[in-house]
């Protein structure tokens, strides 16, 4: 048998930076962080608006703050930010000038509208009262126990109007009365 022999290889101490090593897992953490944060974002929002539609049957479609879900003539907007006093209104349906528009749905084919008003002062339905009797709506109801309640009429319409004190928010329904 043959004397094999092999000499030792020499190894070569490698240091390793710990800093280098700390600093690369690091940039990649925050690039997950980020990449993870903008596709939670957009599947978030597509999973969303999925159910939504599902539930609703209609099309929804959200956008800088704001979705809106529309089916034939019905419309619901949902806003994170104040909107406008929704057009369309029946019989010249006073503005609600004492709060911040929070969302509106109308069924125009059903005949109904609502509103949400939220940051609305104590006093806003006495206010709002002598809007809708200037405008010829007339009171046929009112009532307080948790949430004060007044009902106006005008022609073929009914105007509810509701304050929450303990949310400062109000929500006005009009509806087309059944023939």
């Amino acid at each position: 048998m043959e004397n094999q022999h092999t000499e030792p290889q020499e190894k070569k101490d490698k240091k390793i930076n710990p800093g280098l090593i700390i600093g690369i897992v690091i940039g990649v953490l925050i690039i997950l962080s980020v990449g993870g944060y903008f596709i939670n974002q957009y599947t978030t929002k597509r999973n969303a608006e999925a159910i939504v539609e599902s539930l609703t049957g209609g099309k929804v479609s959200t956008k800088d703050g704001t979705t809106t879900i529309t089916d034939g003539e019905s419309s619901t907007v949902i806003s994170d930010s104040a909107q406008k006093w929704p057009s369309g209104l029946p019989e010249n349906a006073p503005e609600f000038k004492y709060g911040d528009v929070k969302a509106s749905s109308s069924s125009v084919s059903e005949g109904y509208w609502s509103i949400i008003l939220e940051n609305v002062s104590d006093d806003a339905n006495a206010k709002y009262e002598t809007d809708l009797a200037n405008a010829g709506w007339v009171k046929d109801a009112e009532f307080q126990y948790l949430v004060s309640v007044l009902q106006y009429k005008k022609s073929d319409y009914t105007l509810t109007a509701t304050y929450d004190a303990s949310s400062n928010s109000e929500i006005i329904s009009i509806s087309k009365s059944a023939e």
